[in-house]
């Protein structure tokens, strides 16, 4: 396996694969934790457990094709991408995210510029979140995930402004708030609550749109689209 096109960001790298009979957008991410309130035994295995849900949720479930009159574009014409997700945890002063893990029940969030997840121990759980009518759950630490790929505000400039959307991005956070002002802007999803980045755990096509947005930089004449997304 080789690839051909790489690029770093911050909070993330990105890099297209090309082989044979095997073509992946490869989404990778170094994590260290800097602070943490658990037991080695239990890090361990909090550890692989946020992994195998950020995995079980996000990979392998979005395909994206290619069209433009690039070499690239053309020579990849009837290829699919699948998209897959990959976190290092890492020692690295250099890692692409801070990681803080408290014992206690507490707000967990992202901080996208600082590049800083925090999480509580409940993280890993499946809960019921407000608004939920019981039959829909969510599993806190692939919500959080969104926010690290670019679901957040201001994580880009809008192509053409919407003075709706003045943040730059229009799908961060989609629960609906007590704050109305808040409401106004995620008022087109605050009903799907199935959504990973509402209370529920599915992917919408929206939830790719920053992962887009920099695959589209890589290659002049070649613009990267979504072609299937499964739930």
């Amino acid at each position: 396996m080789f690839s051909q096109i790489r690029k770093e960001l911050p909070q993330m790298t990105i890099e297209v694969i090309e082989e044979r009979d095997y073509n992946l957008i490869l989404i990778t991410q170094t994590w260290e934790i800097v602070y943490n309130e658990l037991h080695f035994h239990e890090l361990r295995k909090y550890q692989n457990t946020i992994t195998n849900i950020i995995y079980s949720i996000w990979n392998n479930k979005c395909y994206f094709k290619v069209k433009g009159n690039s070499k690239f574009a053309n020579k990849h014409k009837n290829t699919r991408f699948k998209l897959q997700f990959k976190i290092i945890w890492s020692t690295s002063l250099n890692s692409n995210w801070k990681v803080y893990i408290h014992r206690k029940d507490v707000r967990s969030y992202v901080r996208w510029y600082a590049r800083e997840i925090h999480f509580d121990l409940f993280d890993i759980d499946l809960q019921e979140k407000i608004g939920s009518d019981g039959n829909i759950l969510q599993y806190p630490v692939a919500h959080e995930f969104g926010h690290t790929i670019g679901l957040v505000k201001f994580s880009r400039p809008l192509l053409s402004f919407n003075p709706n959307y003045p943040w730059g991005t229009l799908h961060a956070d989609e629960y609906e708030t007590n704050s109305s002002k808040e409401n106004k802007f995620r008022r087109p999803f605050i009903n799907d609550r199935r959504s990973i980045m509402n209370i529920g755990n599915e992917l919408r096509e929206r939830h790719m749109d920053y992962i887009l947005q920099e695959l589209n930089t890589l290659l002049l004449g070649t613009e990267f689209y979504i072609s299937t997304l499964l739930k």
